[in-house]
């Protein structure tokens, strides 16, 4: 992934932040439109245990709706900060437009690396829409290649039953990759759960059915995650 992500999150920050302020954890919640929607029960555990002894070391990023805060970046110190008995969390209050936030959110979490491709996915399909941005210039303001944006997109016509798998770590980013490709993409799945098939078997069965008829939307499509 390349430095100048990192430099974007500090740019979309700019002068649209507070310093840091101390706010009640009954005033905050997360926004609908948070791009990752899936959380380590065990980690947030882990994470609550540290923040009891040593407090929060970073204050989580806020804006203002209403009455309440929407959480923009740090749920999990959030979640983690309930599950710890505190009655409030050290915050960073900004004023963003509702896509300028989710970038915000998508740039924090990517750097992380804390969202599965599914979510990237559909923070990417986001993005594309609310910003009128075409691929290219998303992956100029992620700070990402143009093959990775469209390669991760690829993942949103997958069958929901896949992308639960994904979502859930049953089936890595690499078997997606020769899903995709695969005219029985829903039956393959299966096995690679079942059997625990490597990327390479699912590969090799991929390959004795590439002169099958497959779906256009799924036939030779290749996908990278090595970014």
């Amino acid at each position: 992934m390349e430095k100048r992500l990192g430099l974007g999150l500090d740019a979309l920050l700019g002068s649209r932040k507070t310093g840091t302020q101390t706010i009640k954890l009954s005033q905050i919640e997360p926004a609908n439109w948070q791009p990752r929607k899936n959380f380590d029960e065990e980690g947030i555990k882990e994470l609550s245990e540290s923040i009891k002894i040593h407090g929060v070391i970073q204050p989580i990023l806020v804006q203002k709706d209403g009455d309440k805060y929407k959480i923009i970046a740090g749920e999990r110190r959030w979640q983690a900060s309930k599950m710890a008995n505190l009655e409030s969390i050290p915050s960073i209050v900004v004023n963003y437009h509702k896509s300028e936030a989710l970038e915000v959110s998508m740039i924090e979490n990517l750097q992380r690396r804390d969202l599965n491709p599914i979510e990237k996915a559909e923070g990417f399909a986001f993005l594309i829409d609310n910003l009128n941005l075409s691929q290219e210039e998303l992956a100029k303001r992620l700070g990402l290649s143009r093959a990775f944006i469209t390669n991760t997109l690829r993942l949103r016509k997958l069958p929901d039953s896949i992308k639960e798998k994904i979502i859930t770590g049953k089936i890595s980013p690499g078997h997606a990759k020769a899903l995709l490709k695969h005219e029985d993409a829903e039956g393959i799945a299966e096995k690679i759960v079942e059997k625990k098939l490597s990327v390479r078997e699912v590969e090799k069965l991929s390959a004795k059915k590439e002169d099958s008829k497959a779906p256009k939307n799924l036939k030779s499509e290749v996908l990278r995650f090595d970014e």
